[in-house]
């Protein structure tokens, strides 16, 4: 037991230094570059895209870390992430492709069925 509490807490103080939250993180708008920025880039390069299908693949890694480490944080984050992608333009664009995204929604414990 005391084992699992020290993974645990390992894995915690991990977490809280993630590239993810600091690199990939829109603070704006609330969801996720696709790439860092890159200082040697030029044309199309230099834009940050933001998928939808990346920024659903975070929702649900973090959803995932809220339940192995029990910190509603990052339930917060993929719910923020989920929110942040959820206008209905990019969701028209997925068409009948939302599967991933109801997943996550799941997940992140964002809808109670």
């Amino acid at each position: 037991m005391d084992r699992l509490r020290l993974v645990l807490s390992a894995v915690k103080h991990f977490m809280r230094r993630l590239a993810a939250v600091k690199n990939f993180q829109d603070a704006k708008s609330g969801s996720c570059f696709e790439h860092t920025p890159d200082e040697n880039a030029a044309g199309v390069f230099t834009q940050r895209q933001q998928p939808f299908v990346h920024n659903v693949t975070c929702a649900r890694f973090f959803a995932g870390l809220a339940k192995l480490t029990g910190e509603d944080a990052w339930r917060d984050r993929a719910q923020h992430i989920l929110a942040a992608i959820a206008t209905p333009r990019t969701l028209d664009d997925q068409g009948r492709m939302v599967g991933e995204y109801l997943l996550a929604l799941d997940d992140a414990s964002a809808y109670s069925w």
